[in-house]
């Protein structure tokens, strides 16, 4: 049964989207379950947070004594700053300080993630690492809520399992009712499904046989609401077809635009001459990166009879492509060709257009800013971290300034941002969907403006762990 599971385990993880009923079944848990008085550390802003707990608690009668009975911390509002300035071990020395100081025995971090931003992610682990060395100092329960669409949610989910003793995953199954799935657990586990759902003001957990029994009256602790359904589309098939020593920087830049995008679904073939067996798939792209005497047209005419609304991208170890063999390769149904120095932009174009749908234009409009030319290199790292998580592909240059002077550094595009770096001197340049072979146009564009620069480091958003840490 689940509420045995929940009292033998002492770090557990509540998952699930947003609206999908972590804080509740946290709080019940807290009240029913385990029957203890609890410490909520949360990074919601703290009148938004306050706000919620006390329109639930002023809502339900029955959880009155729950109100008494829990302590809320909530972030500084410039605990950003404090942060940059401090690092994390301030934070850490705080968390350890709420540990030895604390009553409560239960101690519920809300909204996990979002303790960290994306440049933080590095720190996740050794902040996990202390709250569960202080949890075993001090006997204390951990409960964390983790949103799946966590920026860094994919970073630390593999970190948060290795260490959790259980981990449930919460989600909607109708309107005022969530599954609650067990995930992963240390101990034995009797079943894995369970329902939890609120009708007026009681809230039921049900094993699938019964509906579990509790000490008092029952009731719910934060309204359960309908989510935005899922999209019900069948995915867009995609073949990527090279050979192992064929996969280049083109092979892996196609990867990231599609590897992870919930609308696609990635076959990987390691040769042309096994791709007419994947037709029963219907697949709507195929990518291939091979030579010019590894072409087979015969491959692409069949591909195009059997699955006509695929479209075939072809790509060449090559600088140029004449307008002839570009017509003879359109003649056997090749869609586009791209040589090595191809544009990124054309190739989004083409791929957009080939599925009708602009999912690359609406990914860029999720990147928020205010600025191109920032300060602080905390806010420069935030557009990269949403640039990687919306997956959109960039390259980061860093220049070396020999004699800097009061001049402006302008911009060449709207997709351009820059970190200028003062005290250390250097600029460290952003260009969003842009290939690394742009390096020496930047470079020219920056000493024509009367900066004596020296290009010192590049990376790309397949680097995005160097990116950050340059």
């Amino acid at each position: 049964m689940i509420k045995n599971l929940i009292k033998k385990s002492q770090i557990i993880i509540l998952e699930g989207e947003r609206q999908s009923g972590k804080l509740t079944f946290a709080l019940y848990a807290v009240k029913y379950l385990l029957q203890k008085d609890a410490l909520i550390i949360s990074s919601t802003e703290s009148k938004l947070f306050h706000r919620k707990l006390d329109a639930v608690f002023n809502r339900f009668e029955t959880l009155h004594a729950l109100k008494r009975k829990t302590e809320r911390i909530v972030l500084k509002d410039d605990w950003r700053s404090l942060k940059e300035e401090h690092t994390f071990t301030l934070f850490r020395d705080e968390i350890k300080r709420l540990f030895k100081e604390t009553k409560k025995k239960i101690i519920v971090f809300h909204r996990f993630g979002l303790f960290f931003e994306f440049q933080d992610r590095f720190e996740i682990e050794g902040m996990f690492r202390t709250i569960i060395e202080q949890a075993e100092l001090y006997d204390k329960q951990v409960i964390f809520t983790i949103s799946t669409a966590s920026d860094n949610y994919d970073f630390m989910s593999n970190i948060l399992c290795d260490f959790s003793d259980l981990t449930l995953t919460l989600s909607e199954s109708k309107l005022n009712e969530r599954e609650v799935h067990v995930s992963h657990s240390i101990h034995k586990i009797e079943q894995e499904l369970y329902h939890i759902k609120g009708l007026d003001k009681t809230l039921s957990l049900e094993d699938g046989k019964s509906v579990l029994s509790l000490n008092e009256s029952q009731a719910t602790v934060e309204p359960i609401v309908s989510q935005t359904p899922v999209n019900s589309k069948e995915k867009i098939h995609v073949l990527l077809v090279a050979k192992e020593d064929q996969q280049s920087e083109a092979y892996d830049l196609v990867k990231y635009l599609v590897a992870n995008k919930k609308m696609f679904q990635i076959t990987y073939v390691s040769s042309i001459y096994d791709v007419p067996q994947y037709f029963d798939l219907q697949p709507k792209l195929v990518f291939l990166f091979l030579n010019r005497k590894e072409l087979v047209k015969e491959i692409f005419i069949d591909l195009k009879k059997r699955v006509p609304t695929s479209h075939a991208f072809v790509f060449f170890p090559q600088q140029f492509i004449r307008g002839e063999d570009r017509r003879a390769l359109h003649k056997i149904c090749v869609d586009e060709i791209f040589s090595i120095d191809f544009q990124l932009d054309d190739l989004i174009i083409a791929l957009e257009k080939s599925i009708g749908n602009y999912f690359y234009e609406e990914a860029m409009q999720n990147i928020k800013f205010n600025a191109h030319v920032f300060d602080r290199k905390a806010s420069f790292d935030s557009i990269i971290g949403s640039a990687y998580e919306n997956g959109i592909y960039f390259s980061l240059f860093l220049f070396s300034i020999q004699n800097d002077h009061e001049n402006s550094i302008v911009l060449g595009r709207n997709n351009d941002f820059i970190y200028h770096d003062k005290e250390n001197k250097y600029i460290y340049y952003l260009a969003l969907n842009t290939r690394q072979s742009i390096a020496d146009t930047i470079t020219y564009r920056l000493q024509e403006k009367g900066h004596n620069v020296i290009l010192e480091d590049i990376a790309n958003a397949l680097q995005i762990e160097k990116c950050l840490a340059m």
